[in-house]
This record gives C-alpha cells, structure tokens and sequence, in this order.
C-alpha cells in the first residue's frame, strides 16, 4: 500500500455551522505532490457563518482571504488538477466533502472527486497502543497546528509508518 497513488485533503473553515464555508484548502499526494492555499468568500456565502472562535483558532483573517485568496473556479480547479483523478481521504471526510462541495457550487460545477474516510486508506488490524504510537509519532513529525497544510502532513505521515509497521 505504500507505493499507492492517493491525496489527503484538509479545509479550514468559517465556522462548524451547516452555512459554513471554506477559507483554506491544502492537498498532499503519496508522490509529493503538494498544494494549499486560501479561498476568497464568495459573495453568497453569509457572514453569519463567520465565527471568531475558529478564525482564533487557524489563524486565517477575512482580510486575508480577500486579498491573498483564491477565486472560487480556481480553487477548485487547483483540488481537481492535484487530485489527478486518484483517491482522495480525509479525517473529517462529511466535514470537508461539505466544504468542497460548497466551493463547487460556487464555482457553478459538482465536486470534482468524493472525499473518502481516511480509515479505508489505513490498515486494519492494529493494536490500539500501536496507533497510539504512530500518532504520537506523526504528531512528532508533523504536529498539527489548525492549518490546512499541516493537518494534511500529519495525515500523510500516521499513512506512512502505519503502512511501515504493517510491511
């Protein structure tokens, strides 16, 4: 399984609300590819779902989505072209799929790819005390910050040495 083409996908967001929407996007592949970026509020997305809980949280300013963020078409366009048509996983799989889906319809299309459940990339069998250890370790390696990139970082490596203990 390690030599598998596949991508793990991290969204920050506004909100946890259902009106929530996305406000950084970051892919990472099993071959290196590697891409994150912000996404600009479209216009139709409600302020309401702005929380300033979650943006204290990952850190990302509604000024800086403005400014440094990506339209909604080439956001979405970035995801499809690094997805390369392989699978793509997530740890908050409904969470993030919400928020593609939400960033393709503001783009006037239908997601380009389904997010699966990252446990159907993982093996099965594992002792808890040995997943505890991968994550500790992973947490080592790429400690999550709340931030798109490194959430997919982390990801990638508890992948990794879980497919290592397995070989």
């Amino acid at each position: 399984m390690l030599q598998a083409k596949l991508s793990f996908i991290d969204f920050e967001a506004s909100s946890l609300d259902l009106d929530s929407w996305p406000v950084e996007a970051a892919m990472l592949s099993t071959w290196g590819q590697a891409d994150a970026f912000l996404i600009q509020r479209h216009p139709s997305w409600s302020m309401r779902a702005w929380d300033r809980r979650s943006a204290n949280i990952h850190g990302i300013a509604l000024a800086d989505l403005q400014e440094k963020g990506e339209d909604w078409e080439a956001g979405l366009a970035r995801l499809e072209a690094n997805a390369q048509g392989h699978p793509v996983f997530s740890d908050a799989a409904e969470f993030d799929q919400h928020w593609l889906d939400r960033l393709a319809a503001a783009a006037g299309r239908a997601a380009p790819f389904r997010i699966r459940d990252w446990h159907e990339a993982l093996p099965s069998g594992l002792k808890p005390r040995v997943w505890r250890a991968i994550r500790a370790e992973a947490g080592m390696l790429a400690p999550r910050a709340h931030r798109a990139a490194a959430d997919t970082k982390f990801m990638l490596e508890v992948w990794r040495l879980a497919w290592e203990v397995v070989v």
